[in-house]
């Protein structure tokens, strides 16, 4: 797993912004988003899945019986500020690359040390 100090400024921006939101500003509601389903759990979103597999988090829900708003929420909180749709939707300002400084640096880290996560 990366740890967030090696990470680029726009981690820590997106975290400080995290941080200060609101809980539910940074909700992403099923309504909205649809429920993500993979082989390491399920996830607030189908985008959610991805980037846990990526950062290595492992906090897939392992059951339909552990879903609930409150663990939709700790998702969130966990992995929104990764996603580009939430940095669009939150007003953070990228750079106009294809693929943010960020994930060129989270998908380098994964090809050095692929992360396990647990299969359900």
């Amino acid at each position: 797993m990366v740890s967030i100090r090696s990470l680029s400024p726009l981690l820590i921006i997106v975290t400080f912004v995290l941080e200060i939101m609101e809980m539910d500003a940074s909700y992403v509601s099923p309504e909205k988003s649809g429920i993500g389903v993979s082989r390491h759990g399920i996830y607030v979103c189908a985008v959610a899945g991805a980037i846990d597999r990526v950062v290595g988090l492992d906090i897939g829900l392992r059951s339909l019986l552990e879903v609930s708003d409150r663990r939709f929420r700790e998702q969130c909180k966990a992995l929104c500020g990764y996603c580009g749709h939430f940095l669009v939707e939150n007003e953070v300002l990228l750079e106009n690359v294809s693929m943010s400084k960020i994930w060129r640096e989270l998908v380098t880290a994964y090809h050095r040390a692929t992360p396990v996560l647990t299969l359900y």
